[in-house]
């Protein structure tokens, strides 16, 4: 079972200083979800875990998350390692900070799930890709043991400091491939099962397109670290994305 815990980084705690949009939403996974607890991790939480899991992970893994850690100099690949690390090790929901939770975490993350992933969509970066600024699994689920070596392994032999480059090493591109390896190992045919709403091997659902782009999760595409031509306007949300007005009913 997926524990009852959301887990979000910002550089701060202090969110007195942050859009207001962010804090709007943030607010929005508190109160829409009470039956949850609800992390807001800073810089200092995210790089605690490495030392605290370290050799836990190194024992059951084979990997030195903490090495990985200080191999990498872009503090959004830090993070994205550290979202696959802290769903892997305690288990729960990860979102961005950009996200606006529109139906209750309670009516779409079901007592038979062990793990969940959305897709994303169809010829972006990668030729199918899904998302992982929202995604949830139970403790040493197997999906992100895969998802962590190949992340490992994509640090230290994916070159470059662009936008793509990250994206291979740590970003959706290295997250979409472990999917489809974990997803044909366990004896589906990926093209039968991409953008459906199935559950797969060791219980994990996967959502179709409108999951978490705008159905049960909005994602503003704020991507701070991204340059400004990489981030969708506003038009190209609602069309793609909807509105992050919560859902009655």
């Amino acid at each position: 079972m997926i524990p009852r815990d959301i887990y979000v980084t910002w550089k701060s705690k202090d969110l007195s200083g942050s859009p207001a949009w962010m804090q709007r939403y943030l607010a929005g996974w508190q109160s829409m979800n009470p039956g949850y607890t609800f992390h807001l991790c800073d810089d200092a939480d995210c790089e605690a875990l490495f030392h605290g899991v370290r050799d836990e992970v190194l024992a059951e893994l084979g990997i030195d998350v903490l090495d990985l850690y200080h191999r990498l100099e872009k503090q959004v690949e830090k993070t994205d390692l550290w979202r696959y690390l802290v769903i892997y090790t305690k288990g729960g929901l990860y979102t961005d900070a950009d996200t606006a939770c529109l139906v209750p975490c309670e009516k779409w993350i079901l007592p038979t799930d062990r793990a969940i992933a959305g897709f994303e969509r169809f010829k972006c970066e990668h030729p199918t890709q899904y998302c992982q600024w929202t995604f949830a699994a139970e403790p040493k689920h197997p999906f992100l043991g895969l998802v962590l070596r190949r992340v490992a392994e994509s640090i230290k032999s994916v070159q470059g400091d662009d936008r793509m480059a990250t994206l291979s090493r740590t970003g959706p591109i290295v997250f979409t491939n472990a999917l489809i390896e974990f997803v044909e190992a366990g004896g589906h045919r990926f093209k039968e099962v991409m953008n459906q709403d199935r559950v797969v091997s060791d219980g994990l659902h996967l959502r179709p397109k409108i999951a978490f782009s705008g159905g049960l999760v909005y994602h503003r595409f704020a991507g701070t670290w991204k340059h400004w031509w990489h981030r969708p306007g506003w038009f190209w949300r609602l069309r793609n994305a909807g509105r992050d007005t919560p859902k009655k009913g």
